[in-house]
């Protein structure tokens, strides 16, 4: 499946004021994994359940880093691989994220449908820090909009605060959070402008 652009990405990373540590549930086309390692983190969670896209990914990063342009030379010690689905990837973290991700599937398709659970909602938001935003990749190639309201109603019971963005045609970023805060924080305009951010 494809991915929202790089630019859409990342958005939770630039509306948090101070994000350190990141959970990436999915990894799609491997572009959130690349936009995630360009912005100064300190800690990267991804979990995959597909071994072979996980092979991959490495094998693309250890290319990538031969090379003098390589964005993070300290890939291997700010990137943790969890070799398993997102729910139960999301359950094992106990440290608290400053941003989730979740990249599931289309909407229409059966394996991503945990994706979209008030309980799987209800665990991404325990696993957050204080000021936390969630972020999810809601694909409506062939659902109507009664999918995207389910997904948004759900949402709300979870978190105060939702936010929804329409990345491109058919592809949604949802977010949330429970922060007093909301997603307009201070000193946004100058997160966008910096150097990470705009060379993506």
């Amino acid at each position: 499946s494809s991915d929202v652009c790089s630019s859409d990405l990342v958005l939770p990373l630039v509306l948090h004021e101070r994000p350190r540590r990141m959970l990436l549930l999915g990894l799609a086309s491997g572009e959130a994994l690349g936009v995630a390692l360009q912005h100064p983190l300190e800690r990267i969670v991804c979990s995959e359940a597909n071994p072979a896209l996980i092979d991959l990914v490495q094998q693309l990063q250890a290319e990538g880093q031969a090379e003098p342009t390589a964005a993070d030379p300290l890939v291997g010690e700010k990137l943790t691989w969890q070799r398993c689905e997102s729910l139960v990837g999301l359950a094992a973290e106990t440290e608290p994220a400053d941003v989730i991700v979740s990249l599931p599937d289309s909407l229409a398709q059966l394996q991503s449908q945990a994706a979209y659970t008030k309980e799987f909602y209800s665990l991404a938001a325990r696993r957050l820090g204080a000021h936390g935003i969630f972020c999810q990749r809601v694909q409506m190639f062939d659902y109507g909009p009664s999918g995207l309201r389910m997904v948004l109603q759900t949402l709300r019971e979870v978190f105060p605060q939702v936010m929804l963005l329409e990345a491109s045609p058919g592809e949604f970023l949802c977010l949330g959070t429970s922060s007093e805060a909301g997603f307009l924080r201070g000193r946004l305009v100058q997160r966008c402008e910096a150097t990470h951010v705009r060379n993506l």
